[in-house]
């Protein structure tokens, strides 16, 4: 709500938040906002400078433009280079060379020239290398470099010329050039109006921050024809001064009048969205009608979860996802803050520690170490950068926080809260530590030989039912969760009793379904075949394919897809064949697991059993898996009990034949010794 810049109202009471609460009890980020009804053009704009009143839109504004900025302005940039160096190669062929005759000036004019004709293509390519570094460099910063280069590449421009270089140093140019020498203001006229046209037209620039460019171009006309002389007579100057202002003066009000027209499209763009989610809230709270009174069109489960996803997500996924829009990264860090208070996951910094030497593991993300937070030990994730690097992941582990702050299941990690902190720009999250290895390095240790080695099969199985009971949580939540990067090395194996527990780690790919969910990316080895394509919505059936995968390797140790290029892998899966599978000689799941792992990666998503089925089967595997142990433990004792309670055919009675579950349209998402704190936090006493 916060991002779109509008209330969403309860039913005939106050705002209301996710939570429940009533206006008055939310944090500002979840406050209702008015009607845009006021200000100028009908848009809550500054009457000057047309900018939003709001700072936090502005910003929007502005970084939905700044890609396109600095495409163009490379375009038109290398197009200056090409002319400036053109035109400097011409000088030095047309100019007459330095003579013993001639004047002991000329040589000196001669290089005041070519050194401005330098400097423009020095002044073109440095543009080229601000805008190759757009990351680095906010919207508003860009804007301004922009200008500031074409303003000094206009003026080097009309220097260039040999007749100009004379009167600025003051030299009588009839002297010192070889005849025939003469002096025209066309060049000059033609260097401005080309310019400003130029950033005007091809440049999504704001008009007020063009200003610049447009009085540099008007008081140096002014000052090299009405200061520095002409050979023009004084009413052409003026005339032609007169002409130059009124194009500069006609250019910015045109361009002040586009500006208001796109301003109005966004500003429409953003109460559209927010009208939609209020229709989709209200549908929420209606409830579902009656079995008999649906029409043949009736919204399906997957509408439903749409349509709670509205009601349960709105306002906090619009939040979540201004980290992918390159808005002030503090400012959303504190509305992130204000949403934590409300929600009680927000950890104060000096309650937890870091201990230095307890490094758990990296990734693009930055790092996981060992912590301390209320007298337990924990995993801190924390970005190696600040968030207001741009090298820096912001979305995924502000995605990762939006999974885990719902999710409660023994087999998931649990996320604590987060330690937030705008100023420094700093986001950690604070997730259970899993005393334990990960699922290759529980497969694969030394001395393991793949498909016969390594553990027995009471482990294996316990892997593949837990990691299919997380799934089965995921995906019947409302909305749906998808985890989106299944793979042996987000599975922790902890030692539990007489067996072990699979924990499912790295939410940082997930989404949540709706309408908008970004497209998953992931693991090469572990993708499906229509996230490699990049096409169609996100759905459940990609974690069922890596599920497959999975649940292949914890079964044989054999790693899917070992020893292939990246290349090799998409190929392989996106031919349309069937994904080998290994399954090594001797091993004791293939009878049993062979049909329930080919299933699961048919490369036709819509032909792929749904979670409910997958794990029926799993659960049916434990009379074969008692029978291997030569007993019956206490653990597969209750998983009889649990085959007992639970239809195993809930989810459809042969895998051959599933019909998977309609799925949401898409919306768009390691873990010894002195101690340490979170940045701004105290050492931890008496460790």
């Amino acid at each position: 709500r916060a991002a779109l810049g509008v209330g969403l109202p309860g039913a005939g009471g106050p705002a209301l938040s996710c939570c429940g609460a009533s206006e008055e009890h939310m944090p500002p980020v979840g406050r209702a906002i008015p009607h845009e009804s006021s200000g100028s053009f009908g848009l809550p704009l500054r009457r000057a400078t047309l900018r939003f009143e709001d700072q936090a839109r502005e910003q929007r504004f502005l970084g939905k433009h700044k890609d396109a900025l600095a495409e163009r302005t490379t375009v038109t940039a290398l197009l200056a280079v090409v002319l400036s160096s053109a035109s400097l190669v011409f000088s030095f062929v047309v100019q007459a060379p330095v003579q013993a005759d001639s004047h002991p000036r000329y040589a000196v004019v001669q290089r005041m020239s070519k050194s401005f004709h330098t400097s423009v293509v020095v002044l073109s390519l440095l543009a080229v290398v601000v805008c190759r570094l757009r990351d680095y460099v906010g919207p508003a910063a860009l804007e301004g470099l922009v200008v500031v280069l074409a303003s000094a590449a206009m003026v080097c421009a009309i220097l260039c010329e040999p007749s100009r270089s004379c009167r600025l140093v003051g030299y009588d140019f009839h002297e010192v050039l070889p005849p025939p020498a003469y002096e025209s203001d066309s060049d000059l006229l033609i260097y401005v109006i080309g310019v400003i046209m130029a950033v005007h037209l091809a440049l999504p620039i704001r008009w007020f921050a063009m200003t610049p460019l447009a009085l540099v171009g008007v008081l140096a006309y002014a000052l090299f024809v009405f200061g520095l002389g002409s050979e023009e007579p004084l009413p052409r100057r003026c005339f032609n001064g007169m002409s130059l202002f009124c194009l500069v003066v006609a250019s910015s009000l045109g361009k002040r009048c586009n500006e208001v027209d796109e301003r109005r499209a966004f500003a429409s763009v953003a109460r559209e969205r927010a009208m939609r989610y209020e229709a989709e809230y209200r549908c929420a709270q209606a409830g579902p009608r009656p079995a008999s009174a649906r029409p043949p069109d009736a919204p399906s489960d997957a509408d439903k979860s749409q349509m709670e996803s509205a009601a349960t997500t709105m306002w906090t996924d619009a939040l979540f996802d201004e980290l992918y829009g390159g808005s002030d990264v503090a400012s959303r860090l504190r509305d992130i803050a204000d949403l934590g208070r409300a929600e009680h996951w927000l950890l104060p910094a000096h309650d937890v520690k870091i201990i230095r030497a307890g490094h758990l593991g990296s990734g693009g993300f930055g790092v996981v170490n060992r912590g301390v937070f209320a007298g337990m030990f924990v995993a801190v994730k924390t970005p190696r950068m600040k968030l207001n690097d741009p090298r820096v992941k912001i979305p995924e582990l502000g995605n990762e926080l939006r999974i885990l702050r719902q999710l409660r299941h023994p087999h998931i990690v649990t996320c604590h809260g987060a330690v937030v902190m705008p100023e420094q720009a700093q986001l950690s999250l604070v997730l259970e530590f899993v005393p334990g290895v990960v699922l290759k390095d529980f497969l694969l240790g030394d001395g393991a030989d793949p498909g016969t080695g390594g553990p027995g099969p009471l482990p294996r199985y316990q892997i593949v039912l837990g990691i299919s009971q997380a799934l089965l949580y995921l995906h019947t939540r409302r909305p749906h969760i998808v985890h989106g990067d299944l793979k042996g090395s987000n599975v922790m194996v902890e030692r539990a009793g007489e067996g072990v527990r699979p924990k499912l780690l790295d939410f940082g790919l997930s989404r949540v379904l709706s309408r908008n969910t970004r497209p998953l990316g992931g693991t090469p080895a572990w993708r499906a075949p229509e996230v490699w394509r990049g096409t169609g919505w996100v759905k459940c059936s990609a974690d069922v394919y890596s599920f497959g995968l999975l649940a292949a390797f914890a079964l044989t140790g054999v790693l899917p897809f070992r020893g292939m290029s990246r290349r090799k892998i998409h190929r392989a899966v996106t031919s349309g064949w069937p994904v080998p599978v290994p399954w090594p000689k001797g091993c004791v799941f293939e009878r049993s697991c062979k049909a329930m792992v080919s299933a699961c990666v048919r490369i036709e998503e819509g032909s792929r059993p749904d979670i409910r089925a997958v794990h029926g089967a799993v659960l049916r595997l434990s009379r074969e898996v008692a029978e291997l142990c030569g007993g019956g433990s206490d653990f597969l004792k209750s998983v009889r009990a649990l085959v007992e309670l639970v239809d195993p055919e809930a989810g459809g009675a042969a895998l051959a034949a599933v019909a998977p579950e309609p799925e949401p349209a898409a919306e768009s998402p390691r873990p010894g010794a002195r101690l340490g704190a979170l940045p701004g936090a105290g050492p931890l006493a008496g460790v």
